[in-house]
């Protein structure tokens, strides 16, 4: 289980913050993200955006390039960890939000950091594939002017708490982005790790082989 880390001398969100970029799996194309460093050797980002990959980099502020493994995903919270060993940031404390609250989206790999405003609270329904069933994930609905590319970047509040990770963003001029929860955020990297995954060219994703 990953602790929190508040004393002076922490990372700053921009220190923690990376790009990832992907080469497909299968049929599934490249995809370039964003994600943040939550822990030693460890990256949390959108599992939408490596579930089809066949490969992936990170690349730090710093300019670094490192290999990376998934080594947890769960499309149902659609957030997945990424193992870099080469990484050292100590573990990041995450925090809650509520209507009203501001902060910021930091180091997204498409539109840099970016303030936002947390609108409400929602419940995300997904449905699983086949129509069997479903799951509700929590999660809020933000003013944020984010693109394409930012999905795995980091909301942050003014005390440098993780509140969420963005997996979308409107497609229109509303500027709305929705992040998963910072709830959902500590239970999945809490649980227990079900990796590695790799590639199934079969399938075009990763499936786990522990």
């Amino acid at each position: 289980m990953l602790l929190a880390a508040s004393c002076a001398g922490s990372p700053t969100p921009e220190q923690r913050s990376v790009t990832i970029s992907t080469a497909g799996c299968g049929y599934a194309t490249a995809v370039n993200s964003s994600g943040v460093v939550v822990d030693t050797g460890l990256v949390l980002t959108a599992a939408h955006s490596v579930r089809g990959s066949s490969t992936i980099a990170v690349t730090t502020t710093d300019g670094g390039t490192y290999p990376a493994t998934v080594v947890g995903l769960d499309m149902r919270t659609d957030l997945a960890l990424l193992s870099v060993p080469e990484l050292s940031e100590p573990a990041v404390e995450v925090g809650t939000a509520t209507a009203g609250d501001v902060g910021e989206i930091v180091g997204a790999s498409s539109s840099g950091t970016i303030p936002y405003l947390v609108r409400q609270a929602v419940q995300i329904t997904i449905d699983r594939i086949g129509g069997q069933g479903g799951h509700e994930r929590s999660g809020h609905e933000l003013e944020a002017d984010t693109r394409t590319g930012d999905s795995g970047a980091g909301a942050f509040d003014d005390d440098d708490r993780l509140i969420g990770i963005v997996f979308a963003t409107s497609d229109d001029d509303s500027n709305t982005t929705w992040i998963t929860a910072g709830s959902e955020v500590s239970e999945f990297l809490a649980a227990d790790r079900s990796g590695p995954w790799v590639c199934d060219p079969e399938k075009s994703r990763v499936e786990p082989t522990g």
